[in-house]
C-alpha cells in the first residue's frame, strides 16, 4: 500500500513544476520541432514516406510526432526532429527530476540483463582493463558488469546529472558529462571497450557518434552496440504501441545492414551480430 505522505509530496512537486511547463507550452508544442527534412539523413535519398504518426504515450506531454522511412536504405527517422529546446522539454522529468526514482528502480532491477551484456564481451576480450559506457544513465549496467569483469575499470558518459550520481554512488569509476562527440578528442584511444546500449537511437546524429566511438576505442579494442530493430515483426504488428518507437525521444532507427556497412567504412571489423528474441 502506498504511503499517503509520498502521494502528498509528489503532488506538491508536480504543483511546483506546473507553472514552468505552462510557460513552455504557451506558444504551443510545434516550436519544439525543427524544419522538416526532404532527404534521408543516412543516405541522402529523396524517397521518403510516412512510417508512423503518434503522440507521447508515456509522459503524455503535448505534441504530435512523425517517423519517416527512406525507400532506398530503410533508415527511419523523426521528421521533423526535435530541436535542442524540444529535447530538453521532453526529456525533463523522465530520467531525472520527477521521474528519477521511478527510472532508477526500473533500470536498477535489470541486473541479469546487464550481466548478459557484459558476458557478450568475454569471447572477444575476457579481461578488458578499461570500459566506457556511453549513455550510462545512473550507471546500473556498470555496477552489474563488475560481477562479470571484476578487474575492469568502468567509466560512464552521459549529458544528464545521472552520470555524476552514478560516480557518487560508486557504480562507475569516472564520470564524463557532456556530448560524446565533443568529449571524444580527450578520450582518444583510452578504452579497450566502448558500449552504446540503447544510445544511438537517442542521438541527433548517429554517424557522428560512431566516429566518436572510433576515436575513443584503442586499436584492437571493441565497440558494443545495442539498438531497437526497425525491421522487427512486432514493430509492424503493434504499430504505434511498439514500445521501442518511444516518441519523441527516439530520433533514429538504423537497420542492421546500414549499421554494419557504416562501421566497416569507419575501419571497424564486425565480429558478431546478434538478434534477440522479443521479450
Amino acid at each position: 500500500m502506498s504511503d499517503p505522505s509520498d502521494k502528498r509530496a509528489k503532488a506538491e512537486r508536480v504543483a511546483a513544476l506546473r507553472p514552468a511547463y505552462r510557460a513552455d507550452l504557451a506558444a504551443g508544442p510545434a516550436r519544439f520541432l525543427g524544419a522538416r527534412r526532404t532527404t534521408c539523413p543516412w543516405c541522402g535519398s529523396h524517397k521518403l514516406s510516412d512510417r508512423l504518426r503518434t503522440t507521447d504515450l508515456l509522459q503524455h506531454k503535448p505534441g504530435r510526432f512523425t517517423l519517416d522511412r527512406c525507400a532506398d536504405c530503410g533508415h527511419i527517422f523523426q521528421n521533423p526532429q526535435l530541436t535542442e529546446e524540444g529535447l530538453e522539454f521532453y526529456y525533463r522529468d523522465f530520467y531525472d527530476g520527477l521521474g528519477e526514482q521511478r527510472m532508477s528502480g526500473t533500470f536498477g532491477g535489470r541486473g541479469a540483463m546487464y550481466e548478459g551484456r557484459a558476458r557478450a564481451m568475454l569471447p572477444h576480450d575476457p579481461a578488458p582493463k578499461t570500459w566506457l559506457d556511453v549513455g550510462t544513465g545512473h550507471g546500473h549496467f556498470c555496477a552489474s558488469a563488475r560481477t562479470v569483469l571484476p578487474g575492469t575499470s568502468f567509466d560512464g558518459l552521459d549529458f544528464t546529472d545521472g552520470v555524476e550520481l552514478a560516480a557518487r554512488a560508486g557504480r562507475i569509476d569516472q564520470a564524463h558529462r557532456g556530448a560524446f562527440p565533443d568529449l571524444a578528442p580527450e578520450l582518444t584511444a583510452r578504452y579497450d571497450v566502448v558500449s552504446m546500449f540503447h544510445y544511438l537511437e537517442h542521438s541527433t546524429d548517429p554517424d557522428r557518434e560512431l566516429r566518436a566511438a572510433h576515436e575513443a576505442v584503442r586499436p584492437g579494442g571493441h565497440l558494443l552496440i545495442e539498438v531497437p530493430d526497425p525491421d522487427s515483426r512486432y514493430a509492424r504488428l503493434l504499430g504505434r504501441w511498439w514500445l521501442p518507437w518511444l516518441q519523441p525521444q527516439h530520433l533514429h532507427f538504423i537497420p542492421v545492414g546500414n549499421l554494419r556497412r557504416r562501421l566497416t567504412e569507419l575501419g571497424f571489423t564486425v565480429l558478431a551480430e546478434q538478434h534477440a528474441e522479443p521479450h
